[in-house]
């Protein structure tokens, strides 16, 4: 079992809780069901304790500039109250961990790395702030953060004394906003990582277990069939944020992969789509007789659009003929398959055109 639990760590086994390593923490993977964890998030609401995940606070003068220096992107630019998606990497440009930097005042900032490399980014912001006018404090020891995720989530947060209520319900996504709930002063933040709308709120750990709680009492009065609300363990934040398309770092972000890499994947199974449509285009024209086609003095789109209505087979070289590809070498093409000599639309030529020699 590891050695680092967090402040809620007693109230999980008191709800029988099992639990897994995740990032060097001890932390509830599920309470009752993986399953009807996560269709509590999508119908209902869920409560994630998330305290393991790590807080670094940035202050001084130079704050901002340091940042810009620091991460990926332009942390600078943004206004007090909102937050940036980010990354920081090495001298290679390799991904060291994706994180959240929000904007507490003007040279205050927060950066929100994950669990297990909240010492990598500490050190690494540590090593960069020299020559800048700031301060690197590694708050993640004192902080617990509890996720309430899910349609229901505003209510559930208003329904447990939420202060003042109306900021926080207009937060935009990625802001955030200082606020009471059950009497204790978080901060109230909208950066979800489930695809529902839904609230984090970082508090200190003594406050931990009574937020904790008074959330817990209002999900039991709250719940219904069809909209549950209860506690949720990691499986089914692993679940949700892969459906919503959301990377987890060691899985779809590390040193040896980065952002660039499926964005490859997906550019290229874009571009044999759209030669599949034109292999389709291009059979369907060939093979249909002259007195079939168009006048040849319609325009170009007529043609298109008319010789991809026919049926033609998807080309075997393509993915959506062969699912199951996954890069360009799986999937070699054969010789027919190369692109035709034939000229661009409305090839009046090729297609028989009166004026053809």
């Amino acid at each position: 079992m590891s050695e680092k639990k967090t402040a809620l760590y007693a109230t999980h086994e008191e709800l029988g809780a099992r639990f897994t390593d995740f990032g060097g923490w001890s932390m509830p993977v599920r309470y009752a069901s993986d399953t009807a964890e996560h269709h509590a998030v999508r119908r209902g609401a869920g409560i994630f304790d998330l305290s393991h995940m790590g807080e670094v606070e940035v202050s001084g003068p130079q704050a901002g500039a340091f940042l810009d220096f620091a991460l990926v992107g332009v942390l600078s630019a943004m206004s007090v109250g909102r937050a940036k998606y980010s990354v920081i990497v090495d001298a290679d440009g390799r991904v060291l961990d994706d994180l959240i930097t929000y904007r507490l005042e003007e040279n205050r900032y927060l950066v929100v790395p994950n669990a297990g490399n909240q010492e990598v980014v500490v050190r690494e912001l540590t090593a960069r702030a020299e020559g800048f006018d700031v301060a690197v404090t590694d708050q993640g020891a004192e902080t617990s953060l509890i996720a309430v995720q899910g349609p229901r989530a505003l209510e559930v947060l208003k329904a447990t004394d939420l202060d003042p209520s109306d900021v926080v319900e207009n937060l935009k996504y990625y802001a955030a906003a200082p606020a009471r709930c059950a009497g204790v002063e978080v901060l109230a933040a909208r950066t979800g990582y489930t695809g529902e709308d839904g609230f984090e709120l970082y508090c200190s750990n003594q406050d931990a277990p009574a937020l904790w709680a008074a959330l817990l009492e209002t999900a039991g009065e709250l719940s219904t069939e069809d909209a549950p609300v209860s506690a949720a363990g990691l499986a089914a934040r692993d679940s949700l944020r892969l459906e919503a398309g959301m990377p987890l770092y060691g899985h779809e972000l590390s040193t040896e992969i980065t952002p660039q890499r499926p964005v490859w994947a997906s550019s290229w199974r874009s571009r044999c789509a759209r030669r599949a449509k034109r292999e389709r285009t291009r059979w369907a024209a060939r093979r249909s007789p002259p007195w079939s086609r168009p006048n040849p003095s319609a325009p170009w789109w007529a043609w298109k659009a008319w010789a991809a209505s026919r049926s033609a087979p998807t080309t075997p070289w393509c993915p959506a003929a062969r699912p199951w590809v996954s890069s360009p070498a799986d999937c070699p093409r054969p010789r027919w398959a190369s692109p035709l000599p034939w000229p661009s639309w409305p090839r009046t030529r090729w297609l028989g055109s009166p004026t053809a020699t």
